[in-house]
């Protein structure tokens, strides 16, 4: 059986330390097969720019949130790519779960047949 690619979102890596929730074990819970977790090179930019500038908790979220990415690879994003359109590009091309709170993104890549994992509540993931 082939592991399931799962990419993390920037806001989506915050979540632990603005929710409390761990979302490694409620990734588990509701990915019944083996995953590996991605994020691209643009998001781990991202949240460093945010730890840098940030203020307050979302200063610490984004610093929970580098320790975390320690547990995905961190792949390149497609030269020329930021942000949302990085994701939509790698989801298109590698056929994977993206983890996002992102209303927008979820629109888009549920219109190109991407399926999504988002906060259910303030306590739970699922699929959206």
């Amino acid at each position: 059986m082939t592991e399931e690619l799962v990419l993390l979102d920037t806001n989506f890596l915050m979540v632990p330390h603005q929710f409390g929730v761990d979302i490694f074990e409620e990734l588990d819970r509701l990915l019944l097969s083996d995953y590996k977790l991605i994020v691209l090179s643009t998001q781990e930019e991202e949240l460093g720019s945010v730890a840098k500038k940030a203020g307050g908790k979302d200063k610490v979220a984004a610093h929970v949130a580098l320790e975390l990415i320690k547990r995905a690879e961190v792949v390149p994003s497609t030269k020329g790519l930021e942000g949302d359109d990085a994701i939509v590009d790698f989801a298109s091309k590698n056929d994977c779960i993206v983890c996002t709170n992102d209303s927008n993104l979820r629109r888009r890549l549920t219109q190109s047949g991407t399926r999504t994992i988002c906060m259910k509540g303030k306590q739970k993931l699922g699929f959206c």
